[in-house]
């Protein structure tokens, strides 16, 4: 009986001792030359490290992505691309995405080595960068064959990058929910492992210890990062990972592009779309307050938009997915907005807390 495999391989390494030839023996790529892309600061100091470990190939270090399709076209017509080439991508969800987005569209292999997990990027088969009109465009890409991950850099991170790592993942408790109202109606298909994989995700850090730099904690973030990019390459789309809390967060970030971490808002804004299925449904309300996540989501869309109008928004990001949304006319998406509101400030009351305002994670 053949066993089943998954696109990818995981893999638990230490950058500064990597035997980088045994890596690329084991996935069997055969390549002269490794274009590292990476970042400016911390993320190319791991590259440089790692690319100590890169023996017998040229290696070419490409540390000033602006995350562009222009980029991409850019560094791709360079004369000197060799059909052998590795591309390697070292750093957080924006050099990751256009490094797994530039090995798809040039056909290369692909390996990925995060330094901050701060979203699903590092194993999903999309990538966020932006287009040739300024906007964040979401583009379908192959994973990695492999993603190498170095506990001890990933350690590092600042809680900034945690929270909004986690963040994206607790959204897709709504993602979910979503996915499965578009199927009843005949709006999306159903797909039950992704599902499975999905819901494991939200429930890996739900039911981890609250403090970001406890290891348990740590080992089940990357677990559900990893599930997260899993559910979407088996659907086939970000449909178990993205509902209605990324329309309207893509719809803040047109607004005010790069002000706001992408999994700070999702984060921030699930546990309203939640309610909008099941007011009873608090699951997330605990962890995003420990995140210190502000679920009073329209600070981030002030002055730029007023509610009706970041509806209206969200609804035009993507015209064809289905989500709650679409079952309520905005005055009532406002006036739930604004018992949901009520709600989490009673809860935090009766707690002793203050609602919408960051708790900071330990550590």
């Amino acid at each position: 009986m053949r066993g089943a495999s998954f696109p990818f391989a995981l893999e638990m390494v230490c950058v500064e001792s990597l035997d980088f030839d045994a890596i690329l023996s084991r996935l069997g790529i055969a390549a002269s030359k490794v274009r590292l892309i990476t970042g400016t600061t911390w993320s190319r100091e791991v590259a440089v490290t790692l690319s100590g470990r890169i023996r017998d190939r040229r290696v070419e270090i490409c540390d000033d992505i602006d995350n562009s399709l222009a980029q991409h076209r850019a560094l791709a017509g360079r004369d000197d691309r060799h059909p052998d080439t590795l591309i390697l991508g070292v750093g957080g969800g924006r050099v990751l995405d256009f490094a797994k987005y530039h090995a798809s569209q040039l056909g290369l292999p692909y390996l990925a080595v995060p330094t901050v997990i701060s979203n699903d990027g590092i194993a999903s088969p999309i990538a966020i960068l932006r287009g040739d009109d300024g906007q964040m465009t979401s583009q379908p890409t192959t994973p990695p064959l492999a993603t190498l991950i170095d506990r001890g850099v990933l350690e590092r991170a600042p809680n900034e990058a945690l929270v909004s790592g986690v963040g994206d993942v607790i959204s897709n408790r709504a993602a979910v929910l979503d996915w499965d109202l578009a199927v009843a109606r005949g709006q999306a298909r159903p797909n039950a492992l992704a599902r499975i994989m999905s819901r494991s995700a939200v429930q890996n850090v739900l039911g981890a210890p609250p403090n970001l730099r406890d290891p348990v904690f740590f080992e089940r973030y990357i677990d559900a990062i990893v599930l997260s990019g899993l559910a979407m390459y088996i659907s086939g789309d970000s449909r178990p990972c993205s509902g209605a809390e990324h329309l309207i967060a893509h719809a803040i970030n047109r607004d005010q592009p790069g002000r706001f971490a992408h999994g700070l808002l999702v984060g921030s804004i699930a546990p309203y779309v939640v309610w909008l299925h099941d007011p009873g449904d608090r699951s997330l309300w605990p962890l995003a307050r420990t995140l210190g996540l502000h679920v009073d989501f329209m600070r981030y869309a002030v002055p730029t938009r007023d509610f009706t109008s970041l509806m209206c928004a969200a609804r035009a990001i993507r015209g064809d997915r289905f989500t709650v949304l679409d079952t309520r006319d905005d005055a009532e998406l406002e006036r739930e907005y604004q018992r949901f509101l009520v709600a989490i400030s009673a809860r935090a009351s009766r707690r002793g807390e203050q609602a919408g305002v960051p708790v900071h994670a330990s550590g």
